[in-house]
């Protein structure tokens, strides 16, 4: 056994502690010897005899919203609690290398640093007592910030004065203790700092340390024997039964010269005098001369003198006098002195959003420290749950889908259907630039629908043969939606039969409509295909009179085919190029470009139909594990009631088939109330991004909470309100500040050549086309001329 460890055994610690603390040693020797050891003439081991005063360490407290102080006296408790006598202590005594170590008490400083910008508040305490004082921290403020700080708070000058408040009377008799002054002296503290200068501070200083268990007796003793002249009242026949606390309040005020500082002071003593009741507080200017000795002594080291002899000397507070010293601004006060509260501080972060294992949406703010938040991928049917992406323009909304799709094909490799009827240029503004140059080419299937020259077909042909022998059958019922015929039920009948004919080929169908001998010919196909099919064709159309139905759906088509263009799509054979279910299957991201200007409105919501209808079908009918992301951006600009019917279809069973919906808008006044509704109850991963619509905010009230309504509308620009469905549970809204756009954070391809090789690959030269129909139409209006 070495010399510390015979120093620091428990036989050596009886015989120096003798249950009374403290104790004068007087010393013979230097303050530190050297030891030989006997083997060797190397010096083994020095010992200092330098008391070494406990290492503190110190967190900074942000009051959030919803910050109450209304558990501080349980935080008081168990620091009364935490009292040891001497002779419990012995095992704090040490001698080390560095100095002694002397058993001491837990003590508490709570401290504030005023500014003309901030009211900020610290807890400082001993740094083996750390993990033991944040729980209870959290406890007391359980969702105000704790950031970990330098103890060094604040620094002196020469302009600075310090004050030091004592008792008038002995600690027996107590200051008020009315509720009513619940926010005082807070609220004159922050009067206070709306006249302070840059650059000048004020820094307030509360320690605490407890006291004996039996400290009333010598209380009771001088409150008898106090003059008769000075009244006492039930509070302090109450704080005698209390335990307490030997108390310290220290200020110390920075103006821009002295007799500023001065001032400032007096403004602070009359705020801490309004706490005066049976006691009374007096204060000791430091003098000039000794402010640096005290402030490195006493204010810097967190020093509480303990006057063991001198009970007059001491300072002794109980727990309902303290607690008009350790509190934080609660809402009336954030609000009346404009603190600059972050009413997000109290947002808890689910742990389902941060595993590792996820898809990167962006980043929280919990506790002061930044969180990567995360969509979980263990249950794909949830992960397919549909999203509600709702905003102002240019908020991020685009941006936020991009970057997700970019880490969903990083993470599980997704496939995609990108519909854009915006098609802005640029892979740092349009969403289909981004996403084409955001993979590698092989990912990618670039359509651009609104390209004159090489038109692409786009018919529902792989869609029936995928269900089978009654394929056709089942489309031709969703036609009428899609024409969005509304007249009669003999012009539905009509629409379903020639569609059937016509294997839902809209310009066939007009074809048949228009000319009798193309409709016969048809006749002849249809009867070598489906006997059956052909019987009905002949008896209920070719030998019947249905002058106003055929009317009036050969209107609705020739409307529908007015645009040249479109036209020229529907008018085509199928191409073998073009296979929906092969890229589902493959998990390409398919982009969809269509501008009304080169398609028309009517064809833009026919392509919308369309294209929902088979993606949706192939999906159900082929059952891939791999999750499909569609897209519908500003959907408004091409609803339909057919595609509002099948979107509300869509929503509720998309999930379970790996089908993910994302719908972004500007505000839900632009989508149909019954689809609306639809969307809000069927679990969805709702992100509400900046909008100046306050009505918004208000009618989403209920899912916002705890998110107050004004603080919602507060929401940045690129920044979320994400209301997360996860896991079968709704977790509460948070905060979360998007991705930035994937130009900026990631290598991006130069894929531009696919747009063009694309429109090549899959559409047709716009010349054969039209030599197609000039041929039919000819015929068609030869006819006409002959009849």
């Amino acid at each position: 056994m070495n010399l510390l460890e015979q120093l620091n055994s428990r036989e050596m610690k009886q015989l120096v502690i003798k249950q009374t603390f403290p104790m004068k040693i007087k010393l013979n020797y230097n303050n530190s010897i050297k030891l030989k050891s006997k083997k060797s003439n190397v010096t083994d081991l020095k010992l200092n005899f330098k008391l070494i005063s406990p290492i503190m360490t110190t967190y900074q407290i942000n009051p959030t919203a919803s910050t109450k102080n209304d558990k501080v006296h349980l935080l008081l408790d168990h620091l009364s609690d935490s009292f040891q006598e001497y002779y419990q202590m012995m095992n704090q005594f040490q001698f080390t290398e560095k100095g002694i170590i002397l058993p001491s008490q837990p003590k508490l400083f709570f401290e504030t640093l005023i500014t003309h910008k901030e009211y900020r508040s610290f807890v400082t305490f001993p740094e083996s007592k750390e993990e033991d004082m944040l729980q209870n921290l959290n406890f007391t403020w359980y969702k105000a910030s704790k950031i970990k700080k330098e103890s060094k708070l604040f620094t002196l000058n020469d302009n600075c004065i310090g004050i030091e408040f004592k008792f008038k009377h002995t600690s027996g008799l107590s200051l008020s203790v009315d509720q009513r002054f619940k926010e005082k002296p807070m609220r004159e503290l922050l009067e206070q700092s709306k006249t302070l200068k840059e650059k000048e501070e004020i820094f307030i200083q509360f320690g605490i340390q407890p006291a004996e268990l039996e400290w009333w007796k010598e209380a009771e003793r001088r409150v008898k024997n106090i003059s008769k002249r000075i009244k006492t009242t039930e509070s302090t026949t109450g704080k005698l039964g209390m335990p307490a606390f030997d108390t310290v309040i220290r200020l110390v005020v920075k103006g821009e010269n002295v007799k500023r500082s001065e001032m400032l002071a007096r403004g602070l003593i009359m705020a801490f005098k309004q706490l005066n009741g049976d006691n009374e507080l007096i204060d000791k200017k430091v003098k000039a001369a000794k402010i640096k000795k005290w402030f490195t002594k006493y204010v810097e080291s967190r020093k509480i003198p303990i006057y063991f002899f001198r009970f007059d000397k001491r300072m002794l507070m109980t727990r309902k006098e303290i607690k008009h010293f350790i509190k934080l601004p609660e809402r009336n006060l954030q609000l009346d002195f404009e603190l600059g509260v972050n009413e997000r501080e109290e947002l808890k972060v689910d742990s389902l959003l941060t595993r590792k294992r996820g898809v990167l949406i962006g980043y929280a703010e919990e506790k002061g420290k930044k969180v990567d938040i995360r969509l979980p991928i263990q249950n794909l049917d949830d992960f397919c749950n549909t999203s509600v992406i709702c905003g102002s323009p240019r908020s991020g909304k685009d941006t936020y889908f991009c970057n997700t799709l970019i880490e969903s094909v990083k993470n599980l490799n997704v496939g995609a259907f990108i519909p854009d009827v915006i098609n802005e240029k640029g892979n740092d503004r349009g969403m289909s630039d981004t996403i084409r140059d955001a993979f590698e080419p092989s990912k990618i299937i670039d359509l651009n629908i609104g390209d004159y020259d090489n038109p692409i077909y786009f018919g529902l042909e792989d869609v029936a043969n995928l269900i089978g022998a009654n394929g056709m059958n089942v489309i031709a019922g969703n036609l009428v939606n899609i024409l969005n015929l509304d007249d009669t039920t003999d012009t539905q009948e009509l629409c379903s039969l020639i569609a059937r004919v016509c294997k839902c080929n809209i310009y066939d169908m007009y074809c048949c409509l228009k000319s009798k001998s193309y409709a016969e010919n048809l006749y002849e196909i249809v009867k070598e295909e489906d006997q059956l099919l052909a019987l009905e064709y002949k008896q209920e159309f070719l030998n019947t009179k249905r002058d106003r139905a055929v009317s009036t759906l050969r209107t609705r088509l020739k409307m529908i085919l007015g645009n040249p263009h479109f036209k020229h799509m529907m008018s085509q054979d199928p191409n073998p190029n073009i296979n929906f279910e092969k890229w589902i299957r493959e998990k390409k991201v398919v982009i969809l470009r269509m501008n009304k200007m080169e398609i028309g409105e009517i064809g833009v919501k026919i392509l919308m139909y369309l294209l929902s209808m088979k993606v949706f079908w192939i999906k159900k009918i082929i059952q891939t594990d791999d999750p499909t992301f569609i897209v519908y951006n500003e959907p408004h600009q091409y609803m339909s009631d057919g595609l509002q019917e099948l979107m509300e279809s869509m929503v509720i069973e998309s999930p379970k088939f790996r089908l993910s919906q994302y719908f972004l808008f500007h505000h839900p006044l632009q989508l149909p109330n019954k689809l609306w509704q639809i969307l809000i109850s069927s679990s969805v991963n709702m992100y509400l991004f900046k909008n100046t619509n306050y009505k918004l905010y208000s009618d989403l009230k209920e899912q916002l909470k705890p998110i107050e309504v004004d603080t919602a509308m507060k929401t940045e620009k690129y920044e979320s309100i994400f209301l997360p469905y996860v896991e079968g549970r709704q977790l509460e809204p948070i905060f979360v500040k998007m991705l930035p756009p994937p130009k900026k954070r990631m290598k991006m391809y130069d894929n531009s050549h696919l747009t063009i090789e694309h429109s090549k690959l899959y559409g047709r030269n716009v010349e054969e086309v039209r030599q197609k129909i000039m041929e039919i139409e000819l015929s068609m209006y030869a006819e006409e001329k002959n009849v």
